[in-house]
């Protein structure tokens, strides 16, 4: 949407405009021309994200996820995470998997199903995740095959955490042939990925 004046957003917003809504929540969680204020942030956020708009259902989630305002709490991050992951958004699948896999809600079997949905959208954070789960065997079958499958594709796309992995994969021969050039290769990758 075009740059507009925060009093034009609000009058949008009033009117019932969910980006606008969105939009706002944005503008008062970051601060942008208006004094930060996460309990306002999240006010619009929620009224967006009754209206089923999956950015502001995910910013509320993420809210809750960190406690902005005051107001941490998995329980209601999950259920907002889970309403914009069911509409696609790979960021929330991921996210949700996050918290099945390392909060209070833990349940490895939902964590490698939401890990799997943004993984298939490329996100590599996910695919990641989902490459130690498998190589640890957290809510499935152990395989060092899958592992390995899930680390490429995200070290592909220049995670520095999967090309590390890559690394002691090829390094110590899991799911793959041991071969210390390769591991020596996907070691250095990652280190420039932090150190250019």
């Amino acid at each position: 949407m075009p740059s507009l004046s925060v009093e034009r957003w609000l009058a949008l917003a009033t009117a019932g405009d969910s980006q606008a809504r969105f939009h706002l929540g944005k503008i008062f969680s970051c601060g942008l021309g208006v004094h930060q204020d996460y309990k306002q942030a999240i006010y619009w956020f929620q009224l967006a994200a009754e209206q089923g708009h999956d950015d502001a259902q995910f910013s509320l989630g993420w809210a809750y996820h960190l406690g902005l305002g005051g107001y941490k709490d998995a329980q209601k991050a999950s259920e907002w995470y889970q309403k914009a992951a069911e509409q696609g958004h790979a960021e929330a699948q991921f996210q949700l998997g996050r918290l099945y896999a390392f909060s209070d809600l833990r349940n490895d079997a939902l964590a490698v199903e939401w890990f799997l949905c943004a993984a298939k959208q490329d996100h590599s954070s996910a695919q990641f995740k989902l490459g130690w789960m498998y190589h640890l065997g957290m809510g499935v079958e152990q395989s060092d095959r899958q592992a390995f499958h899930w680390f490429i594709l995200a070290a592909e796309q220049d995670h520095a955490g999967a090309q590390a992995s890559l690394g002691e994969m090829y390094k110590n021969g899991w799911g793959v042939e041991q071969d210390d050039v390769a591991a020596q290769d996907w070691f250095y990758r990652a280190r420039t990925m932090h150190y250019p």
